[in-house]
């Protein structure tokens, strides 16, 4: 069995069923081989010898060269998992050595979010003066308003934003479809970017992408990322604007406000509500927080 034309197949197959990003299945790659080049090494001949005790040496023997977050253990391990399931289904073997191995305990950081003096803060100083301010100011709140990925903002298209309804059509991941209501003035910002702004930036360019760079082409995530955190220095705020942050903070702040837990969901675009359920412990976090600071005995 050639092992990368077998790999090659299942990554293929591997992302018709899950529409992984270029970046995951680039990172399932590189996990199977380091497993696969450390049976190598240890003298493992095929695959299918390899037991439970091969896959601790292997964990442990990453760990001795850098020790690794359990998130990436785990990442790699479910990269083994489902090769080794593609085997079993298309190349007769027999059982999945991975099986046996349990789920490495990881630490959720809390999300970082700011509170909502410093998101009027942050779009009010927005020089918005020029075209690329005006610009600046629409797609930084659109990424608050709407608690949008960056990469859903930079693939909006113009078709996608349904002023007359105030929702946006948001194709999330797995190019899964979901309406995200924005509140009413934002309306009026959006459809000053599109029929006043936009058509001046795009210079004759010919596409249908909402936000573009001053050369009217269509602006990339990292174009977004350093125009998120330009404004975040400019507004003096306490932390480093990243585009994940809106989106942390419009969670937070609709369950501070109390927003159901599967009404958010919804507006993420999380597939599993305990993806979402973080938040929530953000939201208690500032409320014990505030009891320290007011209650008399505490």
């Amino acid at each position: 069995m050639e092992i990368e034309l077998v790999l090659e197949e299942f990554l293929q197959s591997f992302d018709l069923a899950h529409s992984h990003s270029t970046h995951s299945l680039q990172a399932y790659h590189s996990d199977i081989m380091q497993f696969v080049q450390y049976c190598q090494g240890q003298q493992i001949e095929k695959l299918s010898d390899v037991q439970a005790g091969d896959i601790y040496g292997f964990i442990d023997s990453l760990n001795r060269q850098q020790a690794l977050k359990a998130s990436t253990l785990n990442r790699k391990c479910s990269a083994m998992r489902a090769f080794y399931q593609f085997l079993i289904l298309n190349y007769g073997y027999l059982e999945n050595p991975f099986n046996e191995i349990k789920h490495f305990k990881q630490d959720r950081p809390l999300p970082s979010f700011l509170m909502f003096d410093e998101v009027a803060t942050l779009i009010n100083s927005i020089d918005t003066s020029t075209l690329g301010g005006q610009r600046d100011s629409c797609m930084i709140e659109l990424l608050y308003a709407c608690g949008l990925r960056v990469s859903e903002l930079t693939e909006l298209r113009v078709e996608d934003i349904l002023l007359d309804q105030s929702l946006v059509a948001v194709t999330g991941k797995g190019d899964k479809e979901r309406l995200v209501p924005f509140y009413d003035s934002m309306k009026e910002s959006l459809s000053s970017y599109l029929n006043v702004v936009r058509p001046q930036i795009m210079k004759g360019e010919q596409h249908n992408l909402v936000f573009v760079n001053l050369r009217g082409k269509p602006i990339t995530q990292r174009g977004v990322q350093q125009i998120c955190e330009k404004a975040g220095i400019e507004a003096g705020l306490r932390l480093r604007l990243h585009p994940h942050v809106l989106r942390h903070t419009f969670a937070t702040h609709l369950l501070d406000n109390g927003a159901d837990l599967r009404f958010v969901q919804e507006l993420l675009g999380h597939e599993n509500l305990s993806t979402t359920q973080i938040y929530t412990h953000v939201s208690v976090d500032r409320l014990k927080a505030v009891y320290d600071k007011a209650h008399p005995r505490a």
